[in-house]
């Protein structure tokens, strides 16, 4: 038999979880994080809407802090009332601490050191999260290094593919080289110390490729350079492996199968019996079914 004092107990835990799930809804419904878009260089480009973001912001979630309050210095934003947490590839485990701040804040921005969050940032999981939570989740759109390169670049818009930051070692660059098909323009990004290099790897594969180098975008030195294998040679020299590089390019036409000869059959015959190793061995299966002698190289392995 239930007493009175019982039910008092059930009434009011259910008025408490109910005025718990009324604040969560207040909270979610007032709170809003908004992915604002910061210069890649040209300080002229941040839009009136993201400098207003910034000003009313509460707390900012920054890949690096230093950068951003350098941006608000630059802008002449007071941040001195302001909160900021980072976030970046290093301390993804924090994320749910990051929610929870976040949840005690009305205006919420999430920033990258330059260009739009979330293209080769580490803020994904924190957006996905918020998502998640049901937090109010907005972009305020500007500079893109990805959209400026491949506008300035003269190689056919659409479709493309964008892939971040582009492999650092030779097998894994050529591996994601030769699986480009024809048609598409593809769009990542190198550091200036890499890049001549990265060039050297994708020239190695079969086919005609268009490649474009877009160095310092927005910046005073901004250059664009366009070539192909042919006229490598000639630009390369001109390049100035300084600054943040963007490369584009697009597989033309695959390299037609050429008919294999006797007498190239027998000179690949005899370069892999004089020196019998599996990249010789590539070689002379290569032209026999068509393929690239990497892929012959790969399947021997």
């Amino acid at each position: 038999m239930t007493t009175g004092t019982e039910n008092y107990s059930k009434i009011c835990a259910a008025r408490f979880r109910w005025a718990k799930f009324s604040l969560r809804r207040l909270i979610l419904s007032v709170c809003q994080v908004s992915l604002v878009s910061t210069p890649i260089g040209n300080l002229g480009d941040l839009s009136t809407r993201a400098k207003r973001s910034l000003v009313e912001s509460d707390l900012i979630i920054a890949e690096d802090t230093r950068s951003t309050k350098s941006l608000l210095q630059l802008i002449e934003v007071d941040y001195s009332e302001k909160k900021f947490l980072t976030f970046h590839e290093h301390n993804q485990d924090n994320i749910d601490f990051l929610i929870q701040t976040i949840e005690s804040f009305k205006n919420v921005i999430i920033v990258s050191d330059a260009g739009s969050p979330l293209l080769s940032d580490p803020g994904f999981p924190l957006v996905e999260k918020c998502r998640e939570k049901g937090f109010v989740v907005t972009s305020i759109p500007g500079p893109s290094a990805v959209i400026c390169a491949l506008e300035v670049s003269g190689l056919p818009p659409v479709p493309f593919m964008f892939m971040g930051f582009l492999p650092r070692k030779k097998e894994a660059r050529q591996n994601l080289f030769s699986k480009s098909n024809p048609g598409i323009t593809y769009i990542g990004f190198e550091s200036p110390n890499r890049v001549i290099s990265l060039v050297e790897d994708l020239l190695e594969i079969e086919g005609d490729f268009d490649i474009v180098l877009a160095r310092e975008l927005t910046k005073k030195f901004e250059e664009t350079y366009r070539f192909n294998r042919d006229s490598w040679p000639a630009i390369k020299d001109r390049i100035k492996v300084k600054g943040e590089f963007v490369v584009l390019f697009r597989l033309i036409s695959e390299k037609p199968i050429e008919d294999v000869g006797n007498k190239k059959l027998e000179s690949l015959a005899d370069a892999y019996l004089e020196k019998p190793t599996p990249k010789a061995l590539a070689r002379l299966l290569a032209p026999i079914k068509g393929l690239s002698v990497k892929e012959c190289y790969d399947l021997l392995k």
